[in-house]
C-alpha cells in the first residue's frame, strides 16, 4: 500500500463530498400523472434576481436543519471524461455524538476516514492509520464539513431557482447554460476556486442542479449534472446523493482496527525506509 497517498486521497474525497453536500445530487421523478397535475412551479432567470418562493424555502430548511443533529447520506457520481468513465460511492454517517465516517469506494479501490473525538482514522485495505497530526485542523475541518447544518450553508445559491411544489414536497433548480453562469453560481457554493481551475480547460459549459425537499424542508435529495465541452477534451458528470435517517443516528459502526491504528507518520517512514533499501 503506498500510504503516501491515503491521506490525499481519502480528504480530497471530503473536500469533494462536502460540495456535493451542498449544491449537487438526483431527483426523484414523479411516475404518477396526479403527481404531475398537482405540482406547481414559478420560474425565474438564474442571474441574481431572486425568488421569493425560493427564498422562503430556503429559509424554512435551514430553520429545520437547526434541529437536525445526525443522518445519512450515500452519494454516487458517474464521470465520463474524453472516453474514460469513473464511477464513485460514497456512505456518509454523522451521528448524534459528533463522530462522523465517510466510506469510499473509487474506481473500484475502497477507503474510509473517521472522526472519533477529535481523532481522524484514515483506512485503506483494512489497515487503519491515526492521521491526527498529519491532517491538522484543516484536515478534520474538512470532515466536520459533512454534518447536516454545514450542508446548508451553500442553499443561498438556490435563491433565484425554479421552485416546484409536489406531492411530497418541494423542489428547487438551477440551469446554467453557459461557462459565465457556472462560474457564478459556484461563487455562492463556495467552489469557486476549484470551479475556476476546471473550466479553464473548456469553452462551453452547461448543466442542471437541483434540490429536493420533503414536507418537512429535510434535503432528502440532490442531483447535479454537469457538462463541459472543449478543444482538445471534454467532461460529463452525473451526481446523486440521498439524504436519510435524520435523528436517527446515534453512534457509528467503529471497525475494530480502528480502535487501534498505526501511527500514520511512523508508517510513511517505515514505507520510505523500505523503498530505500530495494533501490540500494
Amino acid at each position: 500500500m503506498k500510504t503516501n497517498q491515503l491521506l490525499s486521497l481519502v480528504l480530497g474525497a471530503a473536500v469533494v463530498l462536502a460540495a456535493c453536500n451542498q449544491s449537487d445530487s438526483k431527483p426523484k421523478t414523479e411516475t404518477k400523472t396526479e403527481q404531475k397535475s398537482e405540482s406547481k412551479s414559478t420560474k425565474t432567470t438564474n442571474t441574481s434576481k431572486e425568488n421569493k418562493d425560493a427564498v422562503a424555502i430556503i429559509n424554512k430548511a435551514k430553520e429545520a436543519g437547526k434541529s437536525v443533529e445526525s443522518y445519512k447520506s450515500v452519494v454516487t457520481s458517474n464521470y465520463k471524461q474524453n472516453k474514460q468513465n469513473q464511477k464513485s460511492t460514497s456512505n456518509i454517517t454523522v451521528a448524534k455524538d459528533g463522530n462522523i465516517a465517510l466510506e469510499n469506494v473509487i474506481a473500484g479501490q475502497k477507503n474510509a476516514q473517521y472522526l472519533i473525538k477529535d481523532q481522524l482514522i484514515v483506512s485503506k485495505d483494512n489497515e487503519y492509520f491515526d492521521a491526527t497530526k498529519v491532517a491538522g485542523k484543516k484536515g478534520i475541518e474538512q470532515l466536520q464539513q459533512l454534518k447536516y447544518q454545514d450542508t446548508l450553508s451553500t442553499l443561498e445559491a438556490f435563491k433565484s431557482a425554479e421552485v416546484k411544489k409536489t406531492a411530497d414536497g418541494y423542489e428547487l433548480s438551477v440551469t446554467f447554460k453557459d461557462k459565465d453562469a457556472f462560474i457564478e453560481f459556484s461563487k455562492a457554493t463556495g467552489q469557486q476556486q476549484t470551479i475556476n481551475q476546471i473550466v479553464k480547460n473548456f469553452d462551453k459549459v452547461s448543466g442542471k442542479n437541483t434540490l429536493y425537499f420533503d414536507k418537512d424542508y429535510h434535503l432528502i435529495k440532490v442531483q447535479s449534472d454537469t457538462t463541459m465541452e472543449g478543444k482538445k477534451a471534454s467532461l460529463h458528470s452525473d451526481l446523486t446523493q440521498e439524504n436519510s435517517d435524520f435523528n436517527k443516528v446515534d453512534k457509528i459502526d467503529v471497525p475494530k482496527g480502528a480502535e487501534n491504528p498505526k501511527d500514520y507518520e511512523a508508517e510513511m517512514k517505515k514505507q520510505a525506509e523500505k523503498l530505500k533499501s530495494q533501490q540500494q
